[in-house]
């Protein structure tokens, strides 16, 4: 809930400030004649009012990371603190099939919020980009638009989800007490290596084997 209200807070910021500046700009272009000491002045206001997107521009940077944190790190934590997990697998769900299931719906739920997240800071920062006072590729605009906005919402949604669940197994005394969000790091940094190890390997089946027991073999030594 908490954060659907922040989102929904940026959502009424982005929407009233975005339509004020687009109304700004549409006076700045009709004005005729354009090199007149006026449109001069118009342009110089839009800029000094719109051009600086300041603090708040940079908060914006967050908000896909918080979408996929948010989402990520309860989905099985409260799966194996509730038991709900135990009643799937009795219906004749596999695990496989569970968290396949589970984790589906929460990937493409962070992914189709944080792309219209995308759009809509795109929409808002168009007549900026169109004025030339922003760049597409500027580092506070980038990584919050486009294809860009989504990747970065699945990787917070990843480690959340990691780091939720060693949380999770710590509190249940399954795990070693240590920190959860540096060892979920590690984690997916071997996970991420290990597919790239398998998928180069002239031999992907031996490979993957190799990587399973060497994984094994990390998340044995995990157990408190």
């Amino acid at each position: 809930l908490t954060v659907a209200a922040l989102l929904g807070l940026v959502a009424v910021y982005l929407v009233v400030r975005g339509v004020q500046m687009r109304h700004e700009y549409a006076s700045v272009r009709a004005c005729q004649p354009t090199a007149s000491s006026a449109c001069g002045f118009a342009f110089s206001r839009f800029q000094q009012t719109y051009g600086d997107v300041g603090p708040v521009g940079g908060l914006f940077v967050f908000v896909p990371g918080l979408i996929g944190a948010f989402v990520g790190a309860p989905l099985l934590a409260r799966e194996f603190e509730t038991g709900t997990f135990r009643y799937a697998w009795t219906q004749g769900v596999g695990r496989t099939r569970w968290l396949a299931a589970l984790l589906a719906s929460g990937i493409l739920g962070v992914a189709a919020v944080a792309a219209a997240f995308g759009e809509l800071v795109g929409w808002y920062y168009q007549p900026l980009v169109a004025a030339g006072l922003m760049q597409r590729l500027q580092d506070s605009v980038f990584p919050i638009t486009g294809i860009a906005v989504v990747g970065w919402a699945a990787f917070a949604f990843s480690l959340g989800l990691v780091a939720g669940t060693i949380q999770s197994g710590i509190d249940a005394g399954a795990i070693a007490p240590q920190p959860a969000t540096p060892l979920a790091h590690v984690l997916i940094g071997a996970l991420d290596e290990s597919a790239l190890y398998v998928a180069r390997a002239e031999d992907p089946e031996a490979a993957r084997a190799e990587v399973v027991g060497i994984l094994d073999r990390m998340i044995d030594g995990l157990a408190a």
